[in-house]
């Protein structure tokens, strides 16, 4: 980290295209103290931008802590922004009315690019022995077309991240549709 900051993340990757640091992480990480860190770290080393803030929201969550969650990941977004940081959010969402309620404020706010992380809805279709056919399956692949329905509704673009390949994301893609 200490190179990026020193050289500029340009120059130590050696690309001149766009970089954006993605703010998605393990949910123990998402705090104050990493906040504050990342806005630090985006300025030092010269990214292009931010994406998120990420915090965890889920459909087996309690709503109270998924609503909580919302407005956080909304309010530290909304502080990338005020700090100079051009900003792509994170649609979250743990049922179609957090899902509805989120892009009806990123909507609000204005932004015209809206990232969906694609990996939390593909590892549910495995999470613990389940597979591409139980339950969790079911409810990943629901939340995951609903999330990217409100993008388009809202009139923004996605910006989708977590797949490890083009091909996989179009597979995901073919097994939800066949799925619906």
């Amino acid at each position: 980290m200490t190179k990026v900051e020193e050289k500029g993340v340009h120059s130590f990757l050696e690309y001149d295209g766009q970089i954006l640091l993605s703010t998605i992480m393990p949910d123990k990480l998402l705090t104050e103290e990493t906040f504050n860190f990342t806005v630090s770290f985006v300025k030092k080393g010269g990214f292009d931008g931010v994406v998120g803030w990420d915090m965890p929201v889920y459909a087996d969550y309690p709503k109270a802590l998924n609503l909580s969650n919302l407005v956080k990941a909304t309010l530290l977004t909304m502080r990338y922004v005020e700090e100079g940081i051009p900003t792509i959010p994170l649609l979250k969402g743990g049922d179609s009315s957090e899902i509805a309620l989120h892009a009806e404020w990123l909507e609000k706010i204005g932004f015209k690019r809206i990232g969906l992380h694609a990996t939390e809805y593909i590892l549910a279709r495995t999470r613990g022995g389940i597979g591409i056919y139980g339950d969790l399956a079911k409810v990943a692949n629901n939340l995951y077309s609903l999330v990217l329905v409100k993008i388009y509704e809202i009139g923004a673009k996605p910006l989708i991240m977590g797949a490890l390949s083009p091909r996989g994301l179009r597979d995901y893609h073919e097994s939800v549709e066949r799925s619906l």
